[in-house]
């Protein structure tokens, strides 16, 4: 028996086990940086002169400076100044 115990003890003694292996790998990478987006007000918008009812309504202003009345809101003949707002966009375009 006790030679079968040195026996097995040389035979552990002589496959030593790697407990701290380490693997690498190697990837491919790719990035695209894109510039945020900045935008400012270059114009301010102005719905110029509107009447109203005791009813809701709004007024709805179209980029090219027309207006279009609903509800209790009318457009008296004075029109006043009407402007559509403007912005100006900065940055990279097609971006999602």
């Amino acid at each position: 028996m006790k030679s079968m115990t040195k026996y097995f003890a040389l035979l552990l003694i002589g496959f030593p086990v790697n407990a701290c292996a380490q693997t690498s790998a190697t990837a491919s990478t790719t990035v695209t940086i894109v510039t945020p987006i900045g935008i400012t007000k270059s114009v301010d918008m102005v719905f110029g002169n509107i009447a109203t009812t005791t009813a809701s309504g709004t007024v709805v202003l179209g980029t090219d400076g027309t207006r279009t009345p609903s509800g209790g809101v009318t457009l008296p003949s004075a029109a006043g100044t009407v402007t559509a707002a403007s912005f100006i966009v900065s940055g990279s375009g097609s971006y999602k």
